[in-house]
């Protein structure tokens, strides 16, 4: 066992008993749906098609089959610690108010039955074995992270966001400024479907949670953390581009979101899909273990030096890498990064390319024909952008070279030159050419 749930011994109390009875009950039940699956496969959900996700499902829906709930009922109903939660008659039973993440009704029907849902879903996307105990120390947690609710407190929260195209090595994590990313849960005997993008990694946000507890019979949700809130878009634009960065042109990648959901100690709250429009994977990247400290490090430099100013630049290479159909729209996409470094004049194209030479070629005599080549470049480009068609192998060739000069660009800013990351992309351009 993992044990990374295990928390200190307290005196036990009614209701952790309770549910921990209960607990054990789940981890046979979900012992027995594998061992049955391995013979018979999963029936069909409605779920997207990813199979992390319908194992989730199948997971949440067991605990409803257990009938044994009066006793925890009867438990929640004598714990004088949880007194604000209890039913009172002629009263709405206290509405919890997450904020950030929405909320519901705490009666006995609703509120213990999440808990256990909670701890089988978190032990099921931290790769947990199903192990009584281990699910066990996960209630009592979620037990006093209840108690710490009734007091006024916040509780600790993770967003759980998954990426395609990318896998780590077994037992590997990598330690990113934004959380942990760890592979998928296996799903072995779940069908995989064909023209999807698939969960192959999870990124394990942490979030602070405010709660809120009211009676009324309509009651606003807090706002989510803003710290939270920032990290987690910080995390799902800028960890494809650390990947991306840290990869060579054989092996680029860059692993785009295909779900989130929250892990709260006390609720399921199901998951949300953001639009993507990207084209299904033909295969994924499994990284090596030095390309897994390449990642980590990419990323920290990321965000240690990222600038909004070059936003745009992390979004267009991302999407030329990852997303992109068209050989032309890669091409135009990695020649916007160009632009969005350093600028746009009516002498573009040699200020430009200009530019992007002096950082990337310290040899003097071998930047003219760098400057030349970036100008075809940047030419067939324009060519293109303006409704003019090429030859397939030269516009391969040129987006090739396009999106290969853009990540060489970042790199040496985010690595070298992180004194041009505040300035703007004109005063970029005339740092290098007059320095």
């Amino acid at each position: 066992m993992n044990n990374q749930f295990s928390v200190s011994q307290e005196q036990a109390d009614q209701l952790t008993t309770a549910l921990a009875a209960v607990a054990g009950y789940y981890c046979d039940a979900i012992r027995e749906q594998e061992a049955a699956a391995a013979h018979f496969g999963h029936p069909d959900l409605p779920v997207p098609d990813d199979p992390v996700l319908e194992k989730m499902g199948l997971i949440s829906s067991l605990i409803y089959r257990h009938p044994g709930y009066d006793a925890i009922a009867a438990a929640l109903a004598a714990d004088k610690s949880l007194e604000a939660l209890h039913h009172l008659p002629g009263q709405l039973d206290p509405f919890v108010a997450m904020g950030g993440y929405g909320g519901f009704r705490a009666d006995a029907a609703n509120l213990l039955p999440q808990i256990l849902i909670g701890a089988a879903v978190k032990m099921y996307f931290h790769g947990e074995a199903w192990d009584e105990a281990t699910m066990q120390a996960i209630v009592r947690e979620s037990v006093q992270d209840l108690r710490r609710v009734v007091n006024g407190g916040p509780v600790a929260g993770e967003q759980v966001i998954a990426f395609d195209g990318l896998s780590l090595p077994e037992g590997r994590t990598i330690d990113t400024p934004w959380g942990a990313l760890r592979n998928a849960p296996s799903t072995p005997n779940l069908r995989i479907r064909f023209f999807s993008r698939f969960a192959r990694v999870l990124l394990f946000v942490p979030i602070e949670i405010s709660v809120k507890l009211d009676r009324a019979a309509e009651v606003p949700i807090p706002p989510a953390n803003p710290n939270d809130s920032r990290r987690i878009v910080e995390a799902v634009t800028r960890l494809p581009l650390a990947c991306c960065l840290a990869l060579d042109q054989a092996r680029r990648v860059a692993p785009l979101e295909t779900w989130r959901t929250v892990l709260t100690p006390f609720t399921y709250s199901g998951y949300s899909q953001p639009y993507v429009f990207a084209p299904p994977r033909s295969h994924t990247v499994t990284l090596t273990p030095p390309e897994c400290d390449e990642v980590e490090a990419w990323a920290r430099s990321i965000q240690d030096h990222h600038a909004e100013s070059i936003d745009v630049s992390a979004f267009r290479l991302v999407s030329a890498v990852g997303q992109r159909l068209a050989i032309a729209d890669k091409l135009i996409d990695a020649v916007i990064v160009w632009e969005n470094l350093f600028g746009t004049t009516p002498e573009t194209s040699f200020r430009l390319c200009a530019a992007i030479t002096k950082l990337l070629e310290p040899e003097v005599l071998k930047r003219l024909a760098l400057m030349k080549q970036l100008q075809k470049v940047y030419g067939l480009r324009s060519t293109v952008a303006h409704g003019s068609t090429s030859e397939g192998a030269d516009l391969q060739g040129a987006a090739n070279e396009a999106i290969e000069t853009a990540v060489r660009c970042l790199r040496a800013m985010y690595r070298d030159r992180v004194d041009l990351m505040p300035l703007r992309s004109k005063d970029r351009a005339d740092t290098l050419l007059l320095s």
